[in-house]
Order: C-alpha cells, then structure tokens, then sequence
C-alpha cells in the first residue's frame, strides 16, 4: 500500500470536514443545512428579482432549464443523464481496454 496515497486522500477529507463545518455551523449567515436549502430554493424560484445587489453580471438567476422543476437540487436533469451515460460507457471501454483487469 503507497501511504503517500493514503496521507494525500486522509487530509483531502479533513479538509472537507472543516469546510462542511464551517458553512454549516460556524456559518452566521447559513447556520445550518436547512437554510442552505431555503436558500437555494429561494435562488431558483421564479419570482426572484435578478437585478443589483441581489444577482450580479455573469451569475446564475431564476430556474434552471433542462433541470426537474428548474431546482439547483436534483439529479433529474437532461444534462445528469447525459454525463451518466457517458460516464457509464466510458468506464465499460476503460475496463475491457485494460489489461490489468483481464489478468
């Protein structure tokens, strides 16, 4: 086992566990996951105003087209089932291709 691999991936997760932490409850805009998630339904609704100070030039405003119900929470989307497939004929080619697997 190369413990280099081990290290890298043991303080990628720590790193993770920090951010988690500090959006969800350090956080004193955010505070917990239930406001993320109002939040991000509040982002994608339809009624949201897309204008200064409240959206900026460039950013995302309003339901996501292509996505379930345009929410930012969903892996109903035109674009998930595109990536999966993909994803899923692109492992089988790299399995059969490889002769590590065979042997």
């Amino acid at each position: 086992m190369n413990w280099e691999f081990v290290g890298l991936h043991f303080s990628v997760h720590i790193v993770l566990v920090i951010f988690v932490y500090l959006v969800y409850t350090a956080s004193s805009e955010l505070g917990s996951p239930s406001v993320v998630y109002n939040r991000l339904l509040e982002v994608a609704s339809k009624s949201r105003s897309c204008q200064d100070p409240i959206s900026h030039q460039g950013q995302s405003c309003g339901p996501v087209g292509g996505n379930h119900k345009g929410s930012y929470l969903t892996m109903l989307s035109s674009g998930g089932l595109v990536f999966g497939i993909i994803n899923i004929v692109g492992n089988f080619g790299t399995v059969f291709v490889d002769n590590v697997s065979i042997n």
